[in-house]
């Protein structure tokens, strides 16, 4: 019996145990690495180690894309160019989502490649449709910048939509909010705050300050909703505990400490 419950024990740690690559060079911002794995924030990360364990990591396990992607990583911060972008290709050309998105953005801003936006706009539409919300946020938030800057443009104001709804489905939350920004700003053909609020609530519910506080005043005002000022005083709490300034002058306003 404690032989039994010693093997299983070992093939459980075996199970759990985080390889070195995923150790020293996961990037903290992608949303598949393994259980356990937090990451290492860019200013952390120590090339030569992390390029160690990732080139052991990738031999032992050829076809593994995220080791791929975290091995170009390392070669990033070691300043080696044309091995950064040889593996970041390599992650990319499997279908890794991550590396895709980060391709797209090398392609899109010249970073080591000759600038080709279509090239960046191919990347970023697999990237989207392997799952991650990033490239369809930032896509997003471009058209909608470009709304702002120069006022309204239908062809601008559907890719913003159609980008923005794209991540909001993804479930990423500052595409949600971006989204009820959309759906009742001067950009769009016509305001739609109940829209609004569905949007802002699921990325307040992810913790995102500025929906947590815009949310709040469509409760406070009671556009899209119902007012219900104890509704708003919450959310602008919430948002005023992280530090909007926003929020803080609102409650400041009514007489309320948080």
């Amino acid at each position: 019996m404690k032989k039994l419950l010693l093997l299983l024990v070992l093939i459980s740690s075996q199970a759990f145990a985080i390889n070195k690559c995923d150790e020293l060079a996961a990037d903290p911002l992608n949303k598949d690495n393994p259980k356990g794995v937090i990451g290492v924030e860019w200013e952390n990360l120590q090339a030569e180690p992390a390029i160690k364990a990732c080139l052991q990591a990738i031999t032992d396990e050829p076809n593994n894309a995220r080791y791929q992607y975290q091995l170009s990583r390392a070669y990033d911060k070691h300043d080696d160019e044309t091995n950064g972008l040889k593996w970041l290709k390599k992650s990319a050309e499997q279908g890794y989502g991550y590396a895709e998105y980060k391709l797209g953005n090398k392609y899109k801003i010249g970073d080591g490649v000759t600038a080709n936006y279509q090239t960046a706009l191919a990347w970023y539409t697999k990237s989207v449709e392997h799952g991650y919300p990033n490239a369809a946020r930032d896509l997003g938030d471009n058209y909608l910048g470009t709304l702002e800057e120069g006022g309204w443009d239908e062809e601008s104001y559907k890719l913003a939509l159609m980008w923005l709804t794209k991540a909001a489905k993804l479930g990423d939350a500052n595409g949600q909010y971006l989204l009820g920004y959309l759906y009742s700003s001067e950009y769009t053909e016509k305001p739609d705050f109940k829209m609004t609020v569905k949007w802002y609530t699921k990325a307040a519910k992810q913790g995102n300050i500025r929906a947590q506080y815009d949310l709040g005043n469509c409760y406070y005002y009671g556009n899209g909703v119902k007012i219900d000022k104890n509704q708003a005083v919450k959310l602008w709490i919430e948002a005023a505990k992280q530090g909007n300034t926003d929020a803080q002058q609102a409650l400041k306003s009514l007489g309320i400490t948080y």
